[in-house]
């Protein structure tokens, strides 16, 4: 496969995902692209950590952040990676995410907190390309219904929202895609393309909200990093932007109207190659514009750090 078909490929997937709405996971979003990891050379098992933060206190209308002093939320998640690499470039990856949820309200003096168990996620991944420039890779999988769903007040008298319940009670499937090529007059220098979409269906283990279906969830994300040798050891810092798109959520047939949007980040980081074996990874991201249905709490940053070790052949 040529070069040009592969940036083909690539700009083909690219225009089939913009066209589509989608939606946020109810737990503050765990990521997703995480899983995408192939290893061609190799084959053997790679496990990691993720400590991921995500705060919300931007109250927006539609383009408008307004004046918000009184609420906050915030999702930590604790994720455990376990990546396959096995033969003729194909990798199988699980995730198992741990959330840790609070939200403060001022005004009522308020405060709620939930942790448990979230969805477990399976991948498979496949490697189309891997030249000396580029590579393209492709993944399908599915996320499972292990999330908690009906975790109560302290008082145990009501069942907490669904944005403080680390699960989603659905079983729901996703697909992805990423492209990645170095620039040829600075073969160090690499921009990536990254999709995933994810089609969510009907939650079936909520009790206080029976036969509630997030709108499906479309991610991409556009990168730029640069390899860097620092005392004999490899770091990479990029930055990237995400394109985050979701449609009104649907209770017993009836659309939610303070749900739904579009939303632009940044995203800065870096990532450290300590050993051949030992990688470490620290990522930002900030909103830029956001688009919203009716009045929502938003992202106001979010933040993750991730260590991963191989055990390589």
């Amino acid at each position: 496969m040529t070069f040009d078909k592969l940036i083909l490929i690539g700009l083909c997937w690219i225009g089939a995902l913009t066209s589509l709405k989608a939606q946020t996971c109810c737990t503050g979003g765990i990521p997703l692209t995480g899983a995408i990891n192939l290893n061609p050379s190799t084959q053997g098992i790679r496990a990691g950590l993720t400590y991921d933060v995500n705060r919300l206190s931007d109250f927006v209308q539609g383009d408008r952040v307004l004046n918000n002093s009184f609420l906050k939320r915030e999702t930590r998640s604790v994720i455990t990676q376990v990546d396959f690499f096995m033969r003729d470039s194909i990798g199988f990856s699980v995730l198992i995410p741990y959330s840790y949820l609070s939200e403060e309200n001022t005004q009522t003096k308020t405060t709620y907190k939930a942790s448990g168990l979230g969805d477990i996620s399976v991948w498979a991944n496949k490697l189309l390309l891997n030249s000396q420039r580029s590579t393209l890779a492709v993944a399908v999988g599915v996320k499972l219904p292990t999330g908690e769903t009906n975790i109560k007040d302290e008082s145990g008298n009501f069942d907490l929202p669904l944005s403080l319940q680390p699960g989603t009670g659905s079983i729901d499937f996703m697909m992805a895609s990423f492209l990645q090529s170095t620039f040829k007059f600075r073969p160090s220098l690499s921009y990536s393309a990254t999709g995933v979409f994810k089609v969510n269906t009907v939650g079936k283990r909520y009790d206080a909200h029976p036969e509630y279906r997030y709108s499906n969830e479309l991610d991409f994300y556009l990168g730029l990093s640069e390899q860097i040798l620092l005392l004999n050891q490899l770091v990479t810092p990029q930055v990237q932007l995400r394109l985050n798109r979701f449609g009104e959520h649907i209770q017993n047939g009836f659309e939610n109207p303070n749900t739904g949007g579009s939303w632009l980040y940044l995203g800065t980081g870096f990532s450290w190659a300590s050993t051949q074996k030992l990688s470490l990874s620290f990522r930002g991201q900030w909103p830029l514009l956001r688009t919203v249905n009716g009045f929502q709490l938003t992202t106001t940053d979010r933040f993750s750090l991730s260590a991963f070790y191989s055990f390589i052949k």
